[in-house]
């Protein structure tokens, strides 16, 4: 049920009223410590076969034959000592005018699903948030004012993302 409502986020209003759309194509990405204490430096590349190997422990298998077909796929890692916090692939779609964020993940380590079940807590906090900042990053060098789109694969993810998008501007 949840997986079947579509979101669609403009980064536009976001960004005029916090940030011009010159700063979001300078965007300086972080992450916080899980006691939310220190902000953490990261950068988002192309993800590597070494990325897809140290997935062996996540949810995901990125090393799968249907991991393998997704397009666009990039690494979140901190920039200090290269740890991987998560992948995502995405799409630039010119018909839509829009970036469609096809499948999101965090590390193990800061994976909820996957640390509920195992009554961990998260070592960082805002995986996802850095990687979807920087799909609209790639949705304003698309010409797409930062406009991008995803299906929620959970009802609690749809719930989480709806309440992360209306605080937006607001901090961690």
């Amino acid at each position: 049920m949840g997986i079947q409502l579509l979101f669609v986020f403009s980064w536009v209003i976001f960004s005029m009223r916090k940030r011009s759309v010159n700063e979001l194509r300078e965007l300086k990405l972080y992450v916080w410590n899980a006691d939310m204490s220190d902000r953490v430096p990261v950068s988002v590349a192309p993800a590597s076969q070494s990325d897809f190997k140290a997935t062996k422990d996540w949810q995901t298998k990125w090393t799968s034959a249907a991991a393998k077909e997704m397009p666009n796929k990039v690494a979140l890692h901190r920039t200090d000592d290269g740890e991987l916090l998560g992948l995502m692939s995405y799409e630039i779609d010119h018909g839509a005018l829009a970036v469609e964020i096809i499948y999101i993940e965090s590390a193990a380590h800061s994976n909820a699903n996957l640390l509920h079940a195992a009554g961990g807590n998260k070592k960082y906090i805002g995986v996802a948030r850095a990687l979807i900042a920087y799909a609209a990053k790639a949705s304003v060098d698309a010409g797409f004012d930062g406009v991008l789109f995803f299906k929620a694969k959970t009802d609690e993810l749809r719930k989480y993302y709806a309440g992360v998008w209306r605080d937006a501007g607001r901090p961690l």
